[in-house]
């Protein structure tokens, strides 16, 4: 009987044992939350509060398109209770990451909630007007979406409010704090969108011109708003043709445009040498796909740097 009560005993160990491996939230309670991009990082954080550790999965300063995700990242997600992406058309590697062993058991045993935020707002065609492409005449499937999702305000205000509906059923006792934190970051939101449409109806100008690809489809409709750019919005070009420099150049001049944007500081030379030709400013629009440390320590977040955006569109559209 003794040696049976001690197997029990055993047993009943191990169980317990293998159950805090497998748990999906930390010894405190918090939800663990793993987030893709630095936009749906930010936003769960202000969502979540003090109620959950929410990780951002790339490195600070790291490329999304050429990101390739490590066994220790595969295990993170795996040990989390919600995993957070923008979408396959913007994260290649996402299928390939949930088709994991550790992500697929944990998604099938329910310990691991998977939120697309792709599938919660509606999707624009990718653009494929770039100088560079129309020079190339390329012939490469055009009925992919843009992946760039959270350029949008109204976009972000939806994905906000999934990622908070996503955290209030994991963590049911949470629920008002997360409705309460939602609400707060949509009236900033809100704000954001009052400045741009102030800035839209003051305009003399509704076209911009990039000198580099274009990453803001889903702003620029929300504003309804044009555009001239080197590459297109999916292009991985890493050096542009005379021929693609020189119809921006033409561009600049057809519009009058006081400066050529560029989105990310890859790009940065390609627009300033179109700038030097045509006499204008070089101005940076960030795309937000991801922030360096140095932006982050200096408590740059997806409010700032859009709030930051307007303001060059502003100068650029006067």
């Amino acid at each position: 009987m003794k040696r049976i009560l001690t197997l029990i005993s055993a047993a009943l160990l191990c169980c317990t044992l293998l159950a805090s491996c497998g748990a999906p939230q930390a010894d405190d309670g918090r939800v663990q939350v793993v987030a893709t991009l630095f936009p749906q990082y930010d936003f769960a954080k202000n969502i979540a509060g003090d109620r959950a550790d929410v990780t951002l999965l790339l490195d600070f300063g790291a490329d999304a398109h050429t990101y390739d995700p490590t066994p220790a990242d595969i295990l993170q997600i795996a040990r989390a209770d919600l995993f957070i992406y923008t979408g396959d058309g913007m994260e290649l590697w996402a299928k390939k990451l949930l088709a994991s062993a550790d992500i697929a058991d944990a998604v099938a045993r329910g310990s691991l909630r998977v939120l697309d935020l792709s599938a919660v707002v509606p999707l624009l065609p990718a653009d494929h007007s770039g100088a560079e492409e129309e020079h190339e005449h390329d012939d490469h499937d055009h009925d992919e979406s843009d992946p760039h999702i959270w350029t949008s305000i109204a976009n972000a205000k939806t994905m906000c409010a999934a990622i908070s509906d996503a955290l209030a059923a994991l963590d049911a006792d949470g629920a008002e704090t997360y409705a309460a934190n939602l609400a707060a970051y949509t009236a900033k939101l809100d704000a954001l969108d009052a400045q741009m449409q102030a800035v839209r109806t003051a305009a003399v100008r509704d076209t911009v011109c990039f000198g580099g690809s274009f990453a803001f489809v889903y702003l620029f409709d929300e504003y309804n708003l044009a555009h001239r750019a080197v590459f297109s919005g999916c292009a991985s070009h890493t050096e542009a043709s005379p021929t693609a420099l020189l119809a921006l150049v033409n561009a600049v001049r057809e519009t009058g445009v006081p400066a050529v944007l560029y989105d990310s500081p890859s790009e940065e030379k390609t627009a300033a040498a179109i700038a030097a030709e045509t006499e204008t400013e070089v101005l940076r629009l960030h795309a937000i796909h991801n922030i360096t440390k140095g932006e982050y320590d200096a408590g740059e977040d997806y409010l700032s740097l859009m709030a930051k955006n307007i303001e060059v569109l502003k100068e650029v559209l006067d």
